[in-house]
């Protein structure tokens, strides 16, 4: 008699172009397996991209999407790309196929500017209200530990951002985290 696997959680990452989703993935993979990345002035990933990962033993599937504030391609272009791959796989899947969402933004921008609002607004109608407690609100780019006076500033940043900003979503369940390179 066949026996039924579990599914592979899903996890998809959400943000603007540069804000370290593709890297956050990357730090799982080994290196043959990474996704590309780029540092120059336009934005690199365009299209949908997943990759099989473990983290904490278990495995998870690490979903990359084209960053909001794309050089070449509105929002509405971008939130129309998720929404018709989350279709696509609800369908195939017969039902719910996201287990958790991160959402990145780089803690060295040191504003939150109409399109940051913009953006994260429409991140908020793409998911819905009822699914914010399984949103991981994450910041990257954070400074070496030993940058004393940078994670100082980093740090009032981000209690700006959970006071302001992201005070709605973290009352209605999503967490915080901090993605950091260097410790």
């Amino acid at each position: 008699m066949p026996t039924k696997t579990t599914p592979v959680p899903v996890i998809l990452l959400m943000g603007c172009t540069g804000s370290g989703k593709t890297t956050f993935i990357n730090t799982f993979l080994e290196e043959d397996k990474q996704l590309r990345t780029g540092d120059d002035l336009e934005s690199v990933t365009q299209d949908i991209a997943s990759a099989q990962a473990v983290i904490g033993g278990r495995e998870v599937m690490l979903v990359d999407t084209p960053g909001f504030d794309d050089t070449f391609r509105p929002e509405m272009t971008i939130a129309a790309t998720i929404a018709d791959w989350l279709a696509e796989r609800y369908s195939a899947q017969g039902g719910a196929v996201i287990n958790g969402i991160i959402y990145m933004r780089d803690i060295r921008k040191v504003r939150m500017t109409g399109t940051d609002i913009a953006n994260r607004t429409m991140f908020e109608k793409l998911i819905g209200e009822e699914n914010f407690k399984n949103v991981r609100l994450m910041t990257s780019f954070w400074p070496p530990s030993s940058d004393i006076e940078g994670t100082l500033d980093c740090e009032k940043r981000e209690g700006m951002l959970m006071q302001k900003f992201w005070r709605d979503m973290a009352a209605r369940g999503s967490t915080t985290a901090r993605f950091n390179l260097y410790d």
